[in-house]
């Protein structure tokens, strides 16, 4: 009962934060100045399709409610031109179908040896690697789950041709869209609805301006050990050095990553007016001796000079960690390789090659279409995501969307077979509606 009561003040105090924000305009004070903004998103979803939750006997429905309000607070401090404090405080509040199955499974299977890894599976959670526990769980009841955290809290300084951060914040290398092989660090999965922001991770960062023509940058992400200690050996550390010319940016990149070492090639090029990128990496994992293991991405893009301003996107990705045949999908839950860079979110994917295509228009001035298409080359199974967006307001955007799979089963978007029972489980269509009010 506490907890419940404790509920609707912290969602007013989340949706209250438009307002102080308002209150507190960005000011100046000599050298000192001062920042405020956020946002509020609200993320209602429509799941249609329950063969997965059927499979362990948690229900016998076909479709699920869920949502999501996400508010973020944004402050950053600046001191002159040299030092810069940023902060990201979070509140999530989910609510719906999913959280009351998570927990019904959490009951059922809680005590059975594969309980565990049972509930994961049926309730996949990217475990981001970081030394500082920055989250915490206000409320997690039977249909509730309300979260607050600090996604970025860092101080950055500007020396000359350097620039140093260190603390919770995000870092972004290479060039691809859909695929990113040489992102080392919380890259998005190529089906993540909200790309706006990526994740924070603790990392020291350091880049610096050799002169107009190559960058170099190293970053060290530690991930904690017992109470306070660093796991030297389980943690990152990783280099990347840009080179500009022929109107292309060149990248080599490279670095331990928690338990893998990884080289990387990447370009970035204007072909007339045309996009044009690539990026390639070899990693070696540990444990799994005399073995290479390749990820490549080519894409292109182009914005056509016309009516609704259409825009297309193709991107290949060739992803060595996966598999081939769909019939050996399941046996990647064994493999060092794939099971441990998948659950920290540096892989998506089950197969080897993929296509994904994303085209845009817009009809109007405040109205965007966009549709994307990623095929499984081997598999033959196909995703599709279709949004309209409408700037509604200034500051408030809204987006409908569907996400649709299509393939035989087994296959990566199709659906896999229950290895205990021998039945299908097709993979449930999604709808939803989005919201998100900025200040």
């Amino acid at each position: 009962m506490a907890r419940s009561r404790l509920v609707l003040p912290l969602l007013i105090l989340a949706l209250a934060w438009p307002a102080l924000a308002r209150a507190l305009e960005p000011w100046e004070a000599g050298p000192l100045s001062w920042r405020l903004s956020g946002y509020v998103k609200s993320f209602s979803s429509l799941t249609q399709g329950g063969d997965q939750y059927r499979a362990f006997e948690l229900t016998d429905r076909e479709s699920f409610w869920d949502n999501t309000t996400r508010a973020r607070l944004r402050g950053k401090m600046m001191f002159g031109d040299v030092l810069a404090i940023e902060s990201h405080y979070e509140l999530v509040n989910t609510y719906g179908d999913t959280n009351r199955l998570r927990h019904k499974a959490e009951e059922q299977y809680g005590a059975s040896p594969f309980g565990e890894q049972i509930v994961d599976e049926l309730f996949p959670d990217i475990a981001l690697p970081r030394y500082f526990d920055l989250e915490h769980e206000i409320v997690d009841d039977e249909s509730e789950r309300l979260v607050h955290r600090l996604d970025r809290l860092f101080l950055r300084a500007y020396l000359g041709p350097w620039d140093f951060t260190i603390g919770r914040a995000t870092l972004t290398w290479g060039p691809g869209r859909f695929w990113n092989p040489t992102d080392y660090f919380a890259a998005f999965s190529p089906t993540e609805i909200d790309k706006e922001e990526k994740p924070g991770i603790d990392i020291a960062h350091a880049r610096v301006a050799v002169n107009e023509y190559v960058t170099a940058e190293a970053a060290a992400a530690p991930v904690r050990e017992g109470a306070h200690d660093i796991d030297e050996h389980g943690s990152a550390a990783a280099g990347r050095m840009i080179v500009r010319g022929l109107q292309a940016d060149w990248g080599l990149s490279g670095g331990w990553l928690y338990d893998r070492s990884v080289i990387g090639l990447d370009a970035d090029a204007t072909v007339g007016d045309a996009g044009v990128r690539a990026a390639l990496t070899r990693t070696t994992v540990e444990g799994v001796p005399h073995e290479a293991f390749y990820r490549a991405m080519v894409n292109a893009d182009y914005a056509f000079a016309y009516n609704w301003n259409p825009y297309l996107l193709v991107e290949y990705h060739y992803n060595g960690l996966g598999e081939s045949d769909p019939d050996d999908y399941l046996a990647l839950a064994e493999k060092p390789e794939f099971v441990n860079a998948y659950r920290r979110g540096e892989i998506s994917n089950l197969g080897q090659q993929y296509v994904g295509a994303l085209f845009m228009l817009q009809p109007h001035a405040l109205v965007t279409v966009t549709d994307t298409a990623i095929v499984n080359l081997l598999d033959a199974s196909v995703f599709n995501g279709l949004v309209v967006s409408w700037s509604a307001l200034e500051s408030l955007d809204v987006q409908l969307g569907a996400q649709h799979t299509l393939g035989g089963v087994p296959s990566e978007f199709g659906g896999l077979e229950n290895p205990l029972t021998g039945e299908d489980i097709m993979t449930p269509d999604v709808y939803y509606a989005y919201l998100k009010f900025y200040y």
